[in-house]
């Protein structure tokens, strides 16, 4: 590791994984403050680890893809285990941007999980693509930030292991090896797109699973029953989804159907004063204004 804060452009998947090799690697348990900025300027076809499993080695890389593919193939991961396209491992942060990323569909590429995250990914203006192998487009267990116009497409194969048997882009699930990591999901860019998100809650060793969604359209919300700990802190507050995510909001807002069958973000049901049930219209059983309502493109009355 001898580059230090370097701009680089790189043209083949042997150039990136030298520039990956040379990226300089932070103190042990601490995130390099200045990125590694790699910047693609051919599609390429590559997997790689983002520091390391022990935190001993982190980094802090930027790829942009420069309107470019990064192909995801043949796996990493520990031994047994190589079937994802990107880790990113302890203390360490990813960020991706401008361009696509999708998963060889190869059987012997065995990409089952686009991006493995247990440190910290940031994707910007990205578009995620599952390929035939994948069961999880993104398998979180750090901080994933969404921005931009960035899509996240639903895996390709149906988990079979218990109920939902669902296509799932998202998976939560705090990480609690080696050290307690919150799974942690931030959007607030209308213009993020994502498939269905897993809420995995199996846990017993800590880790809180935190949803700061402000907006942004999403395919439905599934937590397995578990017997673990994990607990769920709810903090949508606007966006559009494809089930009810009631139980996720903050305190006082709920979600509500569309006409669609989608679900929107609404200030709760409340009951006023001096009025019995039966007496009120529609609109006053409801708070007049809603908190936000992207299926209709801005305010309105709930009913």
């Amino acid at each position: 590791s001898n580059i230090t804060n370097a701009s680089v452009e790189v043209s083949s998947s042997n150039g990136l994984a030298s520039m990956l090799e040379m990226a300089e690697s932070g103190e042990a348990y601490t995130c390099p403050e200045k990125p590694f900025v790699i910047t693609l300027t051919e599609d390429i076809k590559f997997s790689f680890d983002v520091g390391n499993s022990t935190g001993t080695a982190p980094e802090n890389i930027i790829i942009d893809l420069n309107g470019h593919t990064l192909t995801l193939g043949p796996g990493v991961g520990s031994v047994g285990t190589t079937s994802n396209g990107i880790r990113v491992l302890a203390y360490s942060k990813l960020t991706l941007k401008n361009g696509t990323v999708v998963c060889s569909d190869i059987i012997g590429d065995n990409i089952k999980t686009a991006i493995a995250n247990y440190g910290e990914l940031v994707l910007e203006d990205v578009s995620v693509k599952s390929g035939a192998l994948t069961m999880y487009t993104i398998n979180n267990r750090g901080k994933l930030t969404l921005l931009g116009k960035t899509t996240v497409e639903n895996g390709q194969v149906q988990q079979n292991d218990y109920e939902p048997f669902d296509y799932v882009a998202i998976t939560n699930d705090p990480y609690t090896l080696y050290y307690i990591n919150d799974a942690v999901i931030d959007c607030d860019s209308d213009d993020v797109t994502v498939g269905n998100v897993q809420i995995e809650t199996y846990g017993t060793k800590g880790g809180e699973i935190k949803l700061n969604i402000s907006s942004g359209s999403f395919g439905e919300f599934t937590e397995p029953e578990s017997s673990g700990t994990v607990a769920v802190v709810g903090n949508i507050s606007g966006g559009l989804f494809k089930s009810n995510v009631s139980e996720y909001c903050v305190d006082g807002l709920e979600s509500r159907e569309n006409a669609d069958g989608s679900y929107s973000i609404y200030k709760e049901r409340i009951e006023q004063t001096g009025f019995s049930f039966e007496d009120k219209n529609p609109v006053d059983q409801w708070v007049a204004e809603k908190y936000t309502n992207i299926a209709s493109g801005g305010e309105g009355t709930g009913a």
